[in-house]
């Protein structure tokens, strides 16, 4: 990827109108009012900030057309295009797109994920296997996957009761979307 970092790259991602914005440029160059009208709920001034501020990042690139009435259109960079593997990667694990921001922006929801693709593994293998990340923070992370339905919980009976996750989805499906995000951070 050129000149777009990772951090960047989440930072841009998480704020609420991004994902819809790059997703319809996604399908080719966009006038303004094109993108707001199959963009719901965004308004006016909301759309040119964020355009602004994705032209600023690199990520989308504006042109001005010469002559009467002026057209303006907006279209993805390299840099913009490189998203759409995440993006594309993403939708084939069945989530909405505001979901890539929530769940890519923490760094544990992102290393309990890639742990399971290893298979099911209790919350105590979890935490050996994530230094640093304390029993609150994992429970709550363990839970948000799981209302995203990203993974299942397993309880098994007995004494004492054995606790299990394992990922919901294709296993082929996550790890795509992972090589399209390491191809982003350059990993």
């Amino acid at each position: 990827m050129g000149t777009l970092s990772f951090d960047l790259f989440l930072d841009i991602l998480c704020h609420k109108w991004t994902a819809p914005i790059l997703w319809e440029l996604l399908n080719g160059s966009r006038r303004t009012m094109e993108l707001k009208r199959t963009i719901e709920g965004i308004s006016l001034k909301m759309l040119s900030e964020r355009l602004r501020q994705l032209q600023e990042a690199g990520i989308v690139a504006r042109t001005r057309s010469s002559g009467f009435p002026l057209k303006v259109q907006y279209a993805l960079t390299p840099d913009g295009k490189a998203i759409q593997a995440v993006f594309q990667a993403w939708g084939e694990v069945g989530l909405p797109l505001e979901a890539i921001a929530s769940i890519i922006k923490c760094t544990w929801t992102l290393g309990i994920l890639r742990l399971l693709l290893d298979g099911p593994m209790r919350p105590s293998r979890l935490k050996r296997r994530l230094p640093g990340i304390s029993n609150k923070i994992l429970f709550e992370r363990l839970r948000h996957l799981e209302g995203c339905s990203l993974i299942h919980r397993k309880v098994y009976d007995g004494r004492p009761v054995v606790v299990e996750y394992t990922l919901a989805g294709s296993r082929e499906q996550l790890r795509a979307f992972f090589q399209a995000l390491d191809r982003i951070q350059g990993a």
